[in-house]
């Protein structure tokens, strides 16, 4: 299982949802663009991938 950005699709985002939505905090913001930190917390419950508003969050697993 697996968590991927796409950051092509990423790019430009300004609502950062991925990082406001995830209560395990799975997510971090560095360099105005979210980075996995924590994926060990990860429950897989897929709000991020949901709410993403670019479509660029995709989980495998």
């Amino acid at each position: 299982m697996k968590i991927e950005i796409d950051y092509v699709k990423c790019k430009d985002c300004q609502s950062y949802t991925c990082v406001d939505c995830c209560a395990m905090a799975v997510f971090s913001l560095q360099e105005n663009k979210p980075v996995i930190v924590d994926f060990d917390s990860c429950t897989l419950c897929g709000i991020c991938e949901d709410l993403c508003p670019k479509k660029a969050i995709k989980i495998e697993g």
